[in-house]
């Protein structure tokens, strides 16, 4: 049963501190190796969670004459994004499939927050697992 607790405290807080930090590195990479390319809308879908909404634009660009498609969910910024606008991306040179938006990527900075909160929380659950077997 304490093998059962323990999984249920760290699985999912682990799991979510793994996804987070993949996704840091990754911004991290196309920030250090990335080129810039200027990208076109091609469909624009707009949803909301809990009150803040999102768009997930799907965007192409050009590298070398090839073209890329890539979709990134960005926040409701003033009148957002729509179909034929366009804007910057940030993609590996080696592989142009791996693209962002050069703005509006992952929020670097709260996701730091949360990550630190999250072992904080983990630690925390060590010691109360610790203290009460």
């Amino acid at each position: 049963m304490r093998t059962l607790g323990l999984v249920a405290a760290f699985g999912m807080p682990f799991s979510i501190f793994l996804f987070l930090g993949w996704k840091l590195i990754d911004r991290r990479r196309l920030e250090l190796r990335g080129m810039v390319a200027r990208a076109i809308v091609t469909s624009v879908r707009n949803w909301s969670d809990e009150g803040i909404t999102h768009q997930i634009v799907n965007y192409q660009f050009t590298v070398g004459g090839d073209y890329y498609s890539s979709s990134a969910s960005v926040p409701l910024r003033g009148k957002g994004y729509a179909t034929g606008d366009r804007f910057s991306v940030l993609y590996l040179p080696r592989r142009p499939d791996k693209s962002q938006p050069l703005s509006g990527g992952p929020a670097t900075g709260f996701t730091a927050v949360v990550m630190v909160a999250m072992v904080v929380f983990m630690l925390w659950m060590l010691y109360m697992f610790g203290a009460y077997s």
